[in-house]
């Protein structure tokens, strides 16, 4: 990806960019994701977040539901960035998935 097209895309220091956009779920950055992780789920709790809903609470949610599924986390990316690419809104999914992985990594193992 050129810088150019970088440029262009939403960042997620954007505030508006969650409210003026939604995941259409078409599961495209799951089905290319090499780590399978369940990003849809991540975007729908960052959304959570957005709307106002308490951001710990949040997250604890949504750790208790990727444990109970089984799902692989968001430590578990290799940072290909296929997600980004894949995405037809152009959300910059890697960078959603990096803080996470980064929150994940801070709060220890038990967490996996």
């Amino acid at each position: 990806m050129s810088l150019s097209e970088t440029a262009d895309r939403p960042s997620l220091q954007t505030r508006h960019f969650w409210t003026d956009m939604v995941c259409p779920d078409c599961q495209r950055c799951v089905r290319a994701c090499p780590a399978g992780i369940d990003i849809p789920a991540l975007l729908k709790a960052e959304e959570r977040i957005q709307a106002g809903e308490e951001e710990e609470i949040v997250k604890q949610d949504w750790l208790h539901r990727q444990k109970e599924h089984h799902a692989r986390m968001p430590i578990d990316c290799i940072e290909c960035g296929i997600c980004s690419r894949r995405c037809p809104q152009e959300f910059p999914l890697l960078e959603l998935v990096r803080r996470y992985a980064m929150q994940q990594a801070c709060t220890g193992a038990e967490e996996r």
